[in-house]
């Protein structure tokens, strides 16, 4: 499948997966709690999403993450990490103690193995790993043994305000319980203690503590994203909003009702475009194989769905908004751990939400996932347990859909037909006009039109309410005239096709993709990072007093870099006279001659050929960059 990379977001993937014979789309959309993507310079929205890639190098580095990582391979495990937005940090052991006794470490040569940095024995019975997430970089002990220290000093150095360094969480051991840790401040970091002592109002049944225990430093890129999933389970009640769990089910006689919510971003998917595929990926991260877990899922009746308050009762408000739709995932099979399952399909739940009358193209959507009619059976393993972000950013769950863009069966009107259409409600309406035909279609409410008219066509379309006309689904091919009307707050994208009767294309290498701005006190930087790709830097430097906010020296820049992108076009395209073209419009250019599919121009000049005694009646298109 191809990905649509000017769909990316921090968080999610656009795929095509096929083009329909009626020119509509089949596009899967996949979206994570955390992030897929990264800037390089996230203060410049030019700056294209590049994939994560949170290899550790063997010099102990990262770059292909929202941070630069540096991993010291020598001297005491640690980790120096800078932010690409803001902050740096730096974390390293220093101390571990054992009734208050200082230990003397062995310091071995750390293995690199992908995204991991392995110490092994650096105290007794004691390993450190570091693993580089896509968000966040984690410094673990894992106690192997109670001869393993409890406490340690860790030195932490970090850029004051920014809050990227994640409070002490509760340590986890063997049998997944939550375990107690302490800190206390030091003059520049803290000190991390083990209780071992099970947190009771957690835990299903308190077993004895099993080893290997594994407690975390962590900093992270995105702690706000802890708040995009919350844990409720009802008997025994147990709220959290930093769980290292997303789970549902029931564990035993006195533990039951487990539940989750989930929060996914910038779900870009118009409003009541039609799903056809959607689950929930969740990955385990305890095996569990009790036989009647019996869950359902369902989502939060919302437009636009905000993070979760750290307050229970408000979770329980907006779980009981629900959506009507409500899907049964039952008997749900054993799980092992660190493999992924897909929920059952939750296509009904996703089309309720985005059939929502205020729903628009990335909004954010709650999915719960819970027990919370009680009907599975109060014994121990019945719950599953998949990872948490707060558990790791790169295995929280995923959501997948697949939909179609358009939708609706197709009116085909051969040679010199009229077609009158009416379209009331949401109603779906798809046009395709042949040869000399004209179209007059009326939209009521918020309908879905689909309108193609080819060769000498003339379409008069009315919306009235609030109509989508589907982008590009408006095509008017050689000499049509369109006439819109449009009462309300209608979307509407059209394309005006035309046969190119002679043509000539130039591009080349823009002669600026840098430029420093020097003002009044103030510097700034613009780039155009797709160009520096193809040909390094090539620098313009400008010194201007007038200029006295960095706001004002980035509009220059800009400005700067639009002259260079304008000039790297030009052209022109000879074709059939369209009164409907204006100066400056942006037009698609698809010549297979040219190798051009879809490309884009902008409109720079407009001459007019009328010429009765030799027939030519043509527009000439002066092309420039979009």
């Amino acid at each position: 499948m191809q990905e649509l990379l000017g769909k990316r977001t921090r968080n999610s993937k656009t795929h095509l997966i096929e083009t329909l014979p009626d020119g509509r789309q089949r596009l899967s959309w996949d979206g994570v709690i955390g992030a897929l993507h990264y800037r390089e310079n996230p203060k410049d929205a030019r700056s294209p999403w590049l994939d994560i890639d949170t290899t550790i190098l063997p010099d102990g580095t990262v770059h292909k993450a929202p941070y630069d990582l540096q991993v010291y391979l020598d001297g005491m495990p640690g980790f120096h990490y800078s932010s690409k937005e803001e902050g740096e940090f730096d974390v390293r052991i220093r101390e571990a103690r054992v009734a208050l006794e200082a230990l003397n470490p062995t310091i071995p040569k750390p293995v690199i193995m992908g995204n991991l940095c392995i110490w092994n024995d650096v105290y007794p019975d004691t390993d450190i790993i570091l693993e580089a997430e896509p968000t966040r970089v984690i410094l673990r002990r894992i106690l192997k043994s109670d001869k393993a220290p409890i406490e340690y000093d860790v030195d932490i150095l970090e850029s004051p305000g920014v809050p990227k360094l994640r409070p002490l969480r509760p340590a986890i051991d063997a049998n997944g319980q939550q375990l107690v840790m302490e800190e206390e401040p030091l003059v520049a970091g803290r000190k991390e203690r083990l209780k071992l002592q099970v947190i009771t109002e957690e835990a299903e049944i308190a077993q004895p503590i099993a080893y290997p225990i594994e407690d975390s430093t962590e900093v992270d890129e995105q702690v706000g994203a802890s708040a995009d999933d919350a844990y409720h389970r009802l008997a025994t009640d147990y709220w959290s909003r930093a769980y290292v769990y997303d789970a549902a089910g029931a564990g035993s006689e006195t533990i039951y009702q487990y539940g989750c919510g989930m929060r996914f971003q910038t779900v870009d998917i118009a409003q009541g475009t039609t799903v056809t595929t959607a689950y929930i990926t969740f990955t385990a991260k305890v095996s569990r194989d009790g036989a009647n877990c019996l869950t359902r899922i369902t989502g939060e009746d919302v437009d636009d769905a905000p993070e979760f308050a750290d307050d229970k009762d408000a979770f329980d408000t907006r779980y009981n908004n629900h959506t009507t739709a409500v899907v049964d995932w039952d008997n749900i099979g054993a799980w092992a751990y660190d493999s992924e399952y897909n929920s059952a399909s939750i296509v009904s739940v996703i089309n309720e939400i985005l059939a929502r009358a205020n729903w628009v193209a990335n909004n954010d959507l709650v999915l719960f996932w819970q027990d919370y009619d009680d009907r599975s059976t109060h014994a121990a393993n019945n719950q599953r347990y998949g990872y948490s972000y707060d558990s790791s950013t790169a295995k929280a769950p995923k959501l997948h859909i697949e939909y179609t863009e358009g939708g609706g069966e197709t009116q085909t009107l051969i040679p010199t037909g009229i077609a009158s259409a009416e379209a009331f409600g949401t109603a779906k309406l798809n046009l395709k006009l042949i040869t000399s035909a004209i179209a007059s279609a009326e939209a009521l409410g918020s309908p879905k039109l689909n309108l193609k008219v080819t060769a000498s066509g003339i379409a008069s379309l009315e919306f009235f309410g609030d109509p989508t006309i589907l982008p590009g689904s408006v095509t008017i091919s050689p000499s049509g005239i369109v006439s819109l009307e449009a009462f309300g707050t209608p979307r509407i994208k059209g394309v005006i096709a035309h046969t190119i009767l002679e043509a000539r294309y130039t591009q080349h290498t823009k002669s600026t993709n840098q430029v420093e701005v020097f003002g009044n006190g103030v510097f700034t930087e613009d780039w155009d990072w797709d160009e520096i790709a193809l040909v390094h830097n090539r620098l313009a430097q400008v010194n201007d007093l007038n200029l006295e906010t960095t706001t004002k020296a980035h509009q220059r820049g800009e400005a700067i870099l639009r002259e260079a992108d304008i000039e790297g076009s030009n052209g022109h395209i000879l074709v059939p006279m369209n009164c409907g073209q204006d100066l400056y419009d942006v037009i698609a250019i698809t010549s297979p001659q040219a190798g051009l599919s879809a490309s884009k121009r902008r409109v720079l000049s407009l001459t007019l050929t009328w010429a009765p005694s030799k027939g030519k009646y043509t527009l000439k298109l002066g092309l420039g960059a979009p």
